[in-house]
C-alpha cells in the first residue's frame, strides 16, 4: 500500500510537459511535428534552435545530417553555428491569402509519390534562416545556388527553409522550396486567379516565441478536435501582453485577454495595425522571393 501510495503521489505531483521542454528534449526537427498544428511545429523548431546548444537537422540535400552549435555568447543576437555557417536570422512565417486558400504542392497531406497532388491549406507556418554579410563582401558558397539580396547594406547571402510538413529536403533552400510548394504562382500567371496567390507574414523568430499564444479552440468543434492535439500543455507565453494599451488598441501581444489566441492576427493578410511591429510584414511571393534569395520580383 505504501509503495502504491509514493507511486501516485510522484505521478500526480510531475511538471507538465511544456512546448519548451518538448522542443530542447527531441531528438531532431522532424520528431516535434504534430499533423494540422503547423503554428506550433513552427514555435518549437524557432526555441531548439535559438536556445539548444545542439540541434540535429534530420537530412540535408544532400541525405546527410548536421549538427546546429549555437555560441551561447551570442544567442542573443540570433546567431549560430551549422557546418561552421553563421545563421544571423531566424523567422517565422506565416502563408495565406485573402480567401483563406492557398494551394501548397508536396507537403506530407498529399502522397509522397504524387508530386502533382496539392492541399489547399487556409494557412500554413514554416521557419527559415538567413545568413548576412555586409553589402561590400561576396558570397563564396558555391551550394547556395542563390542571388545576394542588399536591404540596407546588408547582403542575405543564403536562406533555408525548415518546414516538418513537406516532402521537400529539410532544410531546403528557400528558392527550391518556392518553386517545389508553389510551381504553379512561379510560371505564366496569366490564367491564374491571383486571389490564390500566396502572401507571406514575416515574423522574427524571436518576437514570435514572445508573443504567440494559442489554447487550440480554432481546432475544436462540435464537441471534438478537429485533429488530434500536441500532449503537451498549450503555448500561452503572450497572453500577458494582451492587456489592451493607453491606446485603446490591442494590447502589444495583438489580441484581447478575454481570448484565447492571437493566431488571427498573424494569418491575416489584408490589415497592418499601427503599433504591432512584431506582426512582422506581408510580402507577395516575389517580394518575398527577392527579399530572402536575391531573386527580380516578376512585372
Amino acid at each position: 500500500t505504501s509503495s502504491s501510495s509514493s507511486s501516485s503521489s510522484t505521478t500526480t505531483n510531475s511538471p507538465p510537459l511544456t512546448a519548451e521542454t518538448t522542443a530542447i528534449r527531441s531528438s531532431s526537427d522532424r520528431n516535434l511535428r504534430v499533423p494540422c498544428y503547423c503554428e506550433e511545429n513552427s514555435w518549437r523548431i524557432a526555441h531548439r534552435h535559438l536556445h539548444n546548444n545542439s540541434t540535429t537537422d534530420d537530412d540535408n540535400s544532400n541525405g546527410s545530417s548536421s549538427t546546429a552549435r549555437h555560441n551561447t555568447n551570442k544567442i542573443n543576437n540570433n546567431n549560430n553555428l551549422n557546418n561552421a555557417e553563421q545563421w544571423d536570422e531566424y523567422n517565422v512565417v506565416f502563408v495565406s491569402n485573402a480567401l483563406r486558400c492557398c494551394p501548397f504542392f508536396r507537403q506530407r497531406a498529399t502522397p509522397r509519390d504524387e508530386p502533382r497532388e496539392y492541399v489547399c491549406w487556409d494557412y500554413h507556418v514554416f521557419v527559415i534562416r538567413s545568413s548576412r554579410r555586409s553589402s561590400s563582401s561576396s558570397s563564396s558558397d558555391s551550394r547556395a545556388n542563390e542571388k545576394e539580396s542588399k536591404t540596407n547594406n546588408i547582403t542575405i547571402t543564403k536562406t533555408e527553409v525548415l518546414d516538418v510538413d513537406t516532402w521537400l529536403p529539410y532544410p531546403c533552400m528557400l528558392g527550391n522550396y518556392l518553386d517545389g510548394s508553389f510551381p504553379h504562382a512561379n510560371n505564366d500567371r496569366r490564367e491564374l486567379d491571383p486571389n490564390y496567390l500566396p502572401s507571406f507574414r514575416v515574423v522574427s523568430a524571436r518576437d514570435y516565441l514572445k508573443y504567440f499564444y494559442s489554447d487550440r479552440m480554432h481546432m475544436f468543434e462540435g464537441g471534438k478536435w478537429l485533429a488530434v492535439p500536441p500532449k503537451y500543455e498549450p503555448i500561452m507565453n503572450g497572453l500577458s501582453f494582451a492587456q489592451t494599451d493607453n491606446d485603446g488598441v490591442g494590447g502589444k501581444g495583438g489580441g484581447n485577454s478575454s481570448r484565447g489566441s492571437n493566431l488571427e492576427m498573424y494569418i491575416d493578410m489584408t490589415s497592418e495595425p499601427d503599433g504591432l511591429e512584431f506582426k512582422g510584414r506581408v510580402l507577395s511571393l516575389d517580394e518575398f522571393r527577392a527579399t530572402f534569395t536575391g531573386g527580380i520580383a516578376s512585372k
